[in-house]
């Protein structure tokens, strides 16, 4: 699991608390911060790589570390998933073939939300307010608001 949120006094370590989370629901968890070690070598041999990624559209450094590990998942034939925390505007780096939960937010109600999707106790039923594009700025998934109902 991947990104630490930056201290700033306001989000929630996105990466920790899905990754307590999914180990007090009996998964194996090894959690790997983007530059405290190598994230990728320590991925090897995983059946899963869960990324959670924070602005990692312009953050070169962690675009690469996600890019590393999603090319290792695919090599090992591990499942992926990229969590992209508080901006989903990290869907336009990951390619359309992996599994993305997509957060508008880095507080606690979301990450407990995805947690419960990864674990299997919900289903994502959320529609995007805004057109998302990849990193030529073309939309790869146009806004889905349906009728607001009162």
């Amino acid at each position: 699991i991947g990104h630490a949120v930056d201290a700033i006094g306001r989000g929630v370590d996105v990466a920790g608390i899905v990754g307590e989370a999914l180990g007090e629901r009996g998964f194996a968890v090894t959690r790997r911060v983007f530059g405290d070690e190598d994230a990728v070598t320590a991925a090897a041999g995983s059946d899963a790589i869960i990324v959670v990624t924070r602005d990692a559209w312009r953050e070169p450094e962690q675009k690469a570390n996600l890019t590393d590990l999603l090319a290792l998942a695919a090599d090992e034939g591990a499942q992926a998933c990229v969590i992209a925390s508080r901006n989903p505007s990290d869907s336009g780096v990951v390619g359309a073939e992996i599994p993305m939960l997509l957060m508008f937010s880095d507080l606690e109600p979301a990450t407990r939300s995805v947690i419960e999707v990864l674990s299997g106790g919900a289903e994502v039923t959320g529609s995007l307010p805004v057109d998302l594009v990849d990193e030529a700025g073309a939309v790869r998934w146009p806004a889905r608001l349906g009728p607001l109902k009162n």
